[in-house]
């Protein structure tokens, strides 16, 4: 009795086997590969949720902003672009359902009086720089200009609003505020359109966060109206 006592002593400590070990090996390796599918997934979806979120404050606060101004405006014209080319003559503004990715907010009054001619006296200017080798993918830029001098003030009978722009911006190389890092125009691949003869502006873009691995994105359309 006290041999076989001892024998089963010796086989109870001599711990697990090889297939016991493999087993256990097996479904930690399965237990492993779960938390990690799973931690993934929660960082996942916490990116997306941050990225969704400050997409969402960026529309928000561009279209509100972009609403108000041009309420406050005599007139919205829009340009392909704000290369230099694409704005300094009549002929380059966009006509009746026409895009481009310049869009020129200006206001005019009598100067120096009330009983006198009008002039130019402020304007805000959105202009999308695409990259086509990425996509038509920019970002949105904004330049303000207000008349501050008597110099500045230009008489709108004789300067054209090209005239005006490439007084305040004679080259497109200028360092600008950023208002949307990134931005593709939704619109014939341009961000503003041009409708009912300049009374009305489509915006219509799809902002972008991330990278091209995780990219998040949404879309934007917003209609507004200088008040002429």
């Amino acid at each position: 009795m006290n041999l076989q006592h001892h024998t089963r002593l010796r086989q109870s400590a001599s711990g697990f086997t090889l297939t016991e070990m493999l087993i256990a090996l097996t479904l930690v390796s399965l237990l492993s590969v779960g938390m990690m599918a799973f931690m993934v997934d929660v960082a996942r979806g916490v990116f997306w949720g941050t990225e969704k979120a400050e997409i969402s404050e960026d529309v928000r606060t561009f279209t509100m902003r972009l609403a108000a101004e041009a309420r406050s405006s005599n007139a919205a014209i829009i340009y392909k672009s704000f290369a230099t080319d694409d704005r300094d003559a009549g002929a380059d503004r966009r006509d009746d359902n026409q895009s481009g990715d310049c869009l020129v907010l200006v206001n005019t009054e009598p100067y120096p009086n009330s009983d006198d001619s009008e002039h130019y006296t402020s304007a805000v200017i959105y202009f999308r720089k695409a990259n086509e080798d990425n996509d038509g993918i920019g970002p949105v830029y904004r330049l303000e200009w207000n008349a501050t001098s008597a110099s500045d003030f230009l008489d709108t009978a004789n300067y054209t609003l090209e005239d005006m722009l490439t007084k305040i911006a004679d080259d497109d190389s200028g360092d600008y505020p950023v208002v949307i890092e990134l931005s593709r125009g939704v619109s014939n691949g341009r961000l503003f359109t041009n409708y009912k003869q300049g009374k009305v502006t489509v915006v219509n873009g799809e902002i972008l966060h991330g990278n091209n691995v995780k990219e998040v994105t949404n879309t934007y359309n917003l209609s507004i109206s200088p008040r002429g």
